[in-house]
């Protein structure tokens, strides 16, 4: 009895000792499985380039289409990020027309995809209904390589500083010209006084008058200047000519 039941309990630890083996291998293999699936993800992830922005310049806007017209349009067909679009600021517009722009800039998450659609939409209608208004009215776009939504923000700073500029000069120019016009009119003013008061003595007053001498007219100038007539300026010619030069010659013979 004793040798039966030592076979049985060696074979129950050759089945577990199996066991075990084939475990260990199993978990081996879904490691090996799991690191090599996390390297192909890393790959994967390293071939993936960030999507780079692109810019389509928009160089003419129809009348009274907003930024929400835009893109509600573009949204469609790309993903859409910034828009900005130039107001019309020319002087004397009243109305609704102030609410018309003259250029804008579209800037799409994707440079290709961006390229892509200004090839495609460029120079065609904007509108496929007759009863549209942009039905008769093009698309003008550009696609700008290299563009950067902040050389955009750069250009409208350096705009807004110019204009900034020049209102500058125009106030301090319409001061100098209030300063200038208030000095004469007090200059008249004391003037206006110490005349009525030279009058009230009995005294005699003279205005002072400013002459300015203008420039002269072709006539006073043919005046001033003798002008030769033509016989004249024949025999000066000749006589320059006739004329030799005798300090050459005595070098020349002494």
């Amino acid at each position: 009895m004793a040798a039966p039941m030592e076979n049985i309990q060696e074979a129950t630890r050759n089945e577990i000792d199996t066991n075990s083996k084939t475990m260990n291998c199993e978990n081996a293999e879904t490691n090996n499985q799991i690191v090599d699936s996390f390297q192909t993800e890393k790959k994967k992830k390293k071939k993936k380039k960030p999507l780079e922005p692109g810019i389509i310049y928009l160089s003419s806007v129809p009348p009274f289409m907003t930024v929400k017209h835009i893109r509600e349009i573009f949204n469609n067909i790309g993903d859409l990020e910034r828009i900005f679009l130039q107001p019309d600021k020319r002087p004397g517009i009243k109305g609704k027309a102030k609410k018309c722009f003259t250029e804008g800039w579209l800037e799409f998450s994707d440079k290709r995809r961006a390229k892509r659609i200004a090839k495609m939409l460029n120079n065609t209608p904007i509108s496929q209904k007759k009863r549209s208004k942009y039905h008769d009215m093009l698309w003008n776009l550009k696609y700008l390589p290299k563009f950067r939504w902040g050389h955009l923000s750069e250009r409208l700073a350096y705009e807004k500083a110019v204009h900034l500029q020049r209102v500058r000069t125009e106030v301090s120019q319409a001061k100098r010209e209030a300063s200038h016009f208030q000095t004469n009119v007090e200059r008249s003013e004391r003037l206006g006084r110490l005349e009525r008061r030279v009058k009230a003595d009995g005294g005699a007053w003279e205005e002072r008058r400013v002459e300015i001498p203008q420039r002269s007219t072709d006539e006073e100038l043919c005046k001033r200047i003798a002008v030769p007539t033509g016989k004249h300026v024949r025999a000066t010619k000749r006589a320059k000519t006739s004329r030799v030069d005798t300090s050459f010659l005595k070098n020349i013979f002494s």
